[in-house]
C-alpha cells in the first residue's frame, strides 16, 4: 500500500476531494492548501515541522490547520510517540509492520488487546517467522524440555484424557485407513490438528480424516480448542 493509495482511502472515507481547501483562516496570507497535499505530505514525511517546510508554510499555520480540520475528526494525539501518520493509517484500518515495515490492512495482523490498535506490531507473516526462530533457539528448547520433565505426570494425564475424548468422537463410518495416511504423511515439524476441536468451547468435531489438518507447533498452540467459522 503506497502513501498515494492511503491518501485516496482517507479522502474517500472523509468524503473529501483532493483539492478541498484547508486554509486555517479565511484571511490566511498563505497559498491555498489542499487536503490531499497536506495528508500525503504528512504520510510521506511524518514530522510536522518538516511537513510545514515542505508545504512552504509556518509550523504555527500547520498547527492551526490541524486544530481546525483534523482534531475534530481524529481527536488529539495521545502521546507515547503517536503521530498524525499513525492517526491517518489507523483511520482506514491500516498500520505499518514493525518488522518488514510494509503498510498493511488490519486483517494482516493478529489481534492483541494490549495495543491501541488491537493488533500486534508485526504482521502475521513476520510474526510467524519471529516465533519460529525463537522456538528453534537452544534456550527455548531447553526450557521446553525442563517444563516437560517438571509436568510429566500432568502431561500423561492430559494425553490420556485426550485419547478418551477422541474415542468418544470416533464414529463407525470413519475411514481409519485415510486417518492413518494423514498421520503417516504429516510433514516433519508439523502437528496433526482437528479443524473442529474434539472438545471445543462452542462446538465439537469428529475424529474423521476430513476434520484433520497440518499446523505448525506455534499455530497449533495458538489455536487451542477454538474454532472460527
Amino acid at each position: 500500500m503506497t502513501n498515494d493509495d492511503l491518501t485516496t482511502l482517507i479522502l474517500d472515507k472523509l468524503n473529501w476531494d483532493y483539492e478541498k481547501e484547508l486554509n486555517p483562516t479565511r484571511y490566511s496570507s498563505t497559498s491555498v492548501l489542499y487536503a490531499g497535499d497536506v495528508i500525503l505530505t504528512i504520510l510521506n514525511i511524518g514530522t510536522l515541522n518538516n511537513t510545514a517546510k515542505f508545504l512552504s508554510i509556518g509550523e504555527q499555520t500547520l498547527n492551526r490547520l490541524i486544530e481546525k480540520w483534523f482534531i475534530p475528526l481524529f481527536g488529539k494525539l495521545n502521546g507515547g510517540g503517536e503521530t498524525w501518520k499513525f492517526k491517518f493509517t489507523n483511520f482506514v484500518e491500516y498500520k505499518m509492520c514493525s518488522s518488514c515495515h510494509r503498510v498493511l490492512p488490519y486483517s494482516s495482523f493478529d489481534s492483541d488487546i494490549h495495543t491501541s490498535t488491537g493488533k500486534y506490531s508485526a504482521c502475521k507473516v513476520c510474526r510467524k517467522e519471529i516465533n519460529a526462530s525463537a522456538y528453534k533457539k537452544d534456550s527455548t528448547q531447553e526450557a521446553h524440555k525442563r517444563s516437560q520433565e517438571k509436568h510429566y505426570h500432568n502431561i500423561r494425564a492430559r494425553n490420556a484424557l485426550y485419547k478418551v475424548e477422541r474415542a468418544k468422537r470416533s464414529v463407525p463410518w470413519a475411514d481409519l485407513e485415510k486417518i492413518k495416511e494423514v498421520y503417516k504423511h504429516c510433514p516433519e515439524g508439523m502437528h496433526v490438528d482437528h479443524i473442529i476441536p474434539l472438545k471445543g468451547e462452542l462446538v465439537s468435531g469428529l475424529h474423521v480424516h476430513t476434520n484433520l489438518q497440518y499446523l505448525s507447533p506455534e499455530e497449533n498452540i495458538k489455536k487451542g480448542n477454538r474454532f472460527e467459522v
